[in-house]
């Protein structure tokens, strides 16, 4: 009925004749034993098994309520810093046994799964789970589960196997650990709840929180920790950065794209680095660190969340590049190779070079001359002079092999 499937206990499905069938004399009753009269008896239960239950009892379709679900949210969280957590509670007007929900982070702030999970239950006194201790430990009830979904949000249900009502009508109910990517915006970002449900024990019934109240505030902070990190094998890499920096530290280069001719990239060194701005990084015995800084949120690239610099693009928000060049290694040198047909996800504070700057070549790179030594003996070398990586003097280049000069720099002779 109503579309609904009705299983019939098999008792009704088939009964035995009359002689096959015990009855007992109760006397009043016997009037049971007259197969036509039981007959009619199975055929009306029957008939009332085929209504559901909801028929003769209290609807179940959801309520709209003014009880909602809060937040209480950390001070504040660092772009690339520590992770955090907030705190979702309830505010209610009756005993709730059971929730489910999904969680929207503000952009450029992720959840971080801990030991329980992507986040854990309010256990003991701070939350509102009822428990039996009289085992020396907590046992509780109430199962509790989370799991990430496939657009970013965070889906959280919790009910009781033994159908147990929340000790109070209000409380904390489960807290969210997250992190900030090192290039969000300052600000304050807000955590929506959507697809919520609070349920009661007697008859199931659910319990929809209005929307608009249901949800919570997070500061990101503008002190910003970007992790850099270049290999000694390959010595290139590419940032942006949210701050900016008046030195470098040691043992780090940067380069802005000065101009592109047969198949090389021609890099100006910098000593300073501007916020917002793409660079090619140099570190001749590789780079691990961390680079810090305070972030200006009136720079933030809100529209395209890139910036182009002479054709070098970096990106404050990871993406897919469709054409162009990117930084890699592919077997025959660090070199800006074209992309191919397969787009590339590039994370954010990478940068790559716009498909103008080249007709489908891929790129080595050469570092102007302007403050470039000889690691070895820090002394200037003769413009018509060149060496090999053990600081020997060359007067016959091989292709393939890298040389060091005061004009060219450290550069892979190609022919």
């Amino acid at each position: 009925m109503n579309g609904q499937r009705v299983q019939i206990p098999a008792l009704f499905l088939y009964m035995p004749r009359k002689s096959c069938l015990k009855v007992p004399d109760f006397g009043s009753l016997r009037w049971f034993k007259e197969e036509a009269v039981m007959k009619a008896f199975i055929r009306w239960v029957w008939v009332l098994c085929l209504f559901p239950p909801r028929v003769f009892g209290q609807a179940k379709l959801p309520v709209t309520t003014s009880d909602h679900f809060v937040v209480e949210a950390p001070a504040v969280v660092q772009p690339g810093g520590e992770t955090v957590d907030f705190i979702v509670g309830v505010e209610g007007s009756r005993f709730y046994t059971a929730y489910n929900m999904e969680i929207a982070l503000p952009e450029d702030l992720v959840f971080v799964p801990n030991d329980k999970g992507n986040c854990a239950m309010m256990c003991g006194l701070d939350g509102m789970y009822p428990y039996d201790d009289s085992m020396g430990f907590p046992q509780f009830t109430h199962i509790f589960a989370s799991g990430l979904q496939v657009n970013g949000n965070l889906r959280v249900a919790c009910f009781s196997s033994l159908n147990e009502d929340f000790t109070s009508f209000s409380g904390r109910l489960f807290r969210v650990s997250v992190k900030a990517s090192p290039y969000a915006k300052p600000g304050m970002g807000e955590i929506r709840m959507f697809g919520l449900n609070l349920t009661v024990a007697e008859n199931a019934q659910k319990y929809i929180p209005e929307g608009d109240l249901n949800t919570g505030e997070i500061e990101v902070g503008n002190h910003a920790s970007v992790p850099v990190s270049i290999s000694a094998a390959n010595r290139y890499g590419t940032c942006i950065l949210p701050f900016g920096l008046e030195a470098l530290p040691a043992g780090l280069e940067a380069y802005t794209v000065a101009s592109v001719s047969d198949g090389v990239l021609n890099l100006d060194p910098v000593t300073a680095l501007q916020a917002y701005t793409p660079y090619v990084l140099y570190a001749a015995n590789g780079f691990s660190g961390v680079l810090e800084g305070t972030v200006d949120a009136s720079l933030y690239p809100e529209d395209t969340r890139s910036v182009t610099v002479n054709g070098l693009t970096g990106i404050v928000t990871p993406q897919e590049v469709t054409e162009g060049y990117i930084l890699q290694n592919q077997g025959d040198g660090v070199r800006f190779y074209r992309v191919g047909d397969v787009p590339f996800a590039l994370p954010a504070g990478r940068c790559y070079l716009s498909a103008s700057v080249s007709a489908g070549v891929n790129l080595r790179m050469e570092r102007n001359a302007t403050g470039i030594t000889d690691s070895r003996t820090d002394v200037a070398l003769p413009d018509d002079t060149c060496y090999d990586l053990l600081g020997r003097r060359v007067e016959h280049l091989v292709p393939g092999r890298v040389y060091l000069s005061a004009r060219r720099g450290v550069f892979l002779q190609s022919k």
